[in-house]
C-alpha cells in the first residue's frame, strides 16, 4: 500500500509478503487452458488480479489487510484492541516456511493473514507493535500538550 493511503500521522511498521505457493492455482489454471480451450484463463486472471491487489502490513496504529481491485475486501484492527495472535502452519507450510497469521480481538477472529511468508517474523512484528502502542500514544500525547502549553 503506498504511503498515501495509510492515513496520515501513520508510519508503516511492516509489510507482509504473499508466500510464491499463492501462485500454484493461478499457474495450474494456465496450465489448463489449451485442454480448456480457454476457459480457465478468466479465473486465472481473477486470482492473479487479487494476488497483486494484496496488501498486508502493520503500522504503528492498525493491522491491516486489503485484497481486491474493483471489489475491495478490508480486514483491519487497531493495535489498541489486538489480545491474541496465532500462527496456523500445517505439515508443508512449516517445510515451505508459510503459514496463515490469525489476529484477535476479545476471542473474536478479526485479520486473518494467508499464506505469509515467515508466518513467526510477521508474529513477532505484530506483538512488539502492540507491546509499543501504549509508549508511542503516551509520547504523542505528551508531545500535543507540550505544544498546546507553548
Amino acid at each position: 500500500m503506498s504511503q498515501s493511503k495509510v492515513r496520515q500521522r501513520e508510519r508503516i511498521e511492516g509489510r507482509f509478503e504473499t508466500h510464491l505457493v499463492r501462485w500454484a492455482p493461478v499457474v495450474l489454471l494456465a496450465l489448463l487452458a489449451p485442454l480448456t480451450h480457454g476457459l480457465t484463463l478468466v479465473p486465472a486472471l481473477v486470482c492473479s488480479m487479487q494476488l497483486f491487489t494484496c496488501k498486508q502490513l502493520v503500522t504503528d496504529h492498525r493491522v491491516l489487510y486489503s485484497v481486491g481491485y474493483f471489489w475491495r475486501r478490508v480486514q483491519q484492527l487497531p493495535l489498541a484492541e489486538v489480545t491474541a495472535v496465532q500462527i496456523r502452519p500445517g505439515l508443508l507450510q512449516r517445510y515451505f516456511d508459510y503459514g496463515t497469521v490469525t489476529v484477535y480481538r476479545d476471542d473474536q477472529v478479526c485479520v486473518v493473514f494467508p499464506f505469509v511468508h515467515r508466518p513467526t517474523v510477521v508474529k513477532r512484528l505484530i506483538v512488539q507493535a502492540v507491546e509499543q502502542w501504549p509508549r508511542q500514544r503516551a509520547a504523542q500525547t505528551f508531545a500535543a500538550n507540550r505544544r498546546a502549553a507553548s
